[in-house]
């Protein structure tokens, strides 16, 4: 019959249809509810027990598996933040960032071999904490220790919360990615940049909207 044809067919499409030649109830799993087929008929009816504690036992242990990866996201940024103010305190000033704490001396809208962001900041930083080197560093670490952040959001929300975790996790273990911020050089201003462009891309092409647009701009700015 047909009802029998489109339970056959929603076993074809990845599930199961128990019985459906003995002429005993079949059941079938869909979205969290039952196709049976009784004699010729099609119910939809919901999941037995059994059915419905195993996805609840599924979505527990998913829900584990997302605060164990948050739990180590969270201690590796610390830890790794930590590390970085230590450094940054120690280390002598590198050559271009004396050229860059000049610059910031010297405010303009933009200088002859960068844009003009990179000398705010240290002009911002110094302003804040005095001629220090860890003062002179500190608007770079700031970006620096955003950036996990903003990978973990974009690809949670392309993907699920676990994997946004873990990809925080991935770009923290980066050599190049994980050791932005020590220096007062473009880097980590870039590489906010280039974030912020790629995630309004993505929403920009699901549908057009002012958020996504202000925040293109600002990562081509």
């Amino acid at each position: 019959s047909v009802s029998m044809l489109a339970a056959t067919g929603v076993a074809d499409m990845g599930t199961s249809v128990e019985g459906r030649n003995s002429g005993q109830p079949g059941l079938c799993r869909l979205s969290g509810a039952c196709i049976r087929a009784l004699h010729g008929q099609v119910i939809i009816a919901p999941c037995p027990d059994d059915w419905n504690s195993g996805l609840r036992l599924a979505r527990r242990e998913g829900m584990r598996d997302e605060i164990r990866a948050k739990r180590w996201f969270v201690g590796l940024w610390a830890v790794l933040l930590l590390a970085k103010l230590v450094l940054a305190a120690q280390l002598p000033l590198f050559v271009d960032e004396a050229f860059y704490w000049q610059e910031g001396q010297h405010l303009a809208w933009a200088y002859s071999d960068l844009p003009g962001l990179t000398a705010w900041l240290t002009r911002l930083g110094v302003a804040l904490g005095g001629h220090s080197t860890l003062a002179l560093r500190a608007p770079f670490l700031v970006i620096a220790a955003s950036l996990p952040w903003l990978v973990a959001r974009i690809t949670a929300r392309e993907f699920d919360a676990e994997q946004g975790w873990q990809a925080g996790i991935f770009a923290m273990l980066l050599p190049l990615s994980g050791t932005l911020g020590l220096l007062a050089v473009p880097d980590a201003a870039m590489t906010l940049a280039t974030l912020l462009c790629m995630d309004a891309g993505t929403r920009l092409l699901r549908g057009v909207s002012a958020t996504a647009s202000l925040e293109l701009a600002a990562g081509l700015a």
